[in-house]
């Protein structure tokens, strides 16, 4: 939940919102956000670097699939 103004003007960003929801569904990887939104892959992981920084999401856990670590947020 959301409860400072900080946290608040994280998500206020279009593109941070459409994460959020996203997240909120089920735990998704950087790459599944990456496919479903269409943007470059340096500015998902900034959004979830700032995200996880705040406390808004977390990792979740790990998966190696075709020999790459992928990690989960939610």
């Amino acid at each position: 939940m959301l409860s400072t103004l900080k946290e608040i003007n994280l998500v206020s960003n279009p593109a941070r919102l459409k994460i959020i929801i996203m997240l909120g569904i089920t735990a998704k990887t950087a790459q599944d956000l990456l496919d479903a939104l269409g943007v470059s892959g340096l500015k998902i992981h900034y959004h979830l670097r700032l995200f996880e920084e705040n406390g808004i999401i977390e990792f979740v856990y790990t998966e190696l699939i075709n020999g790459i670590t992928q990690k989960y947020y939610n």
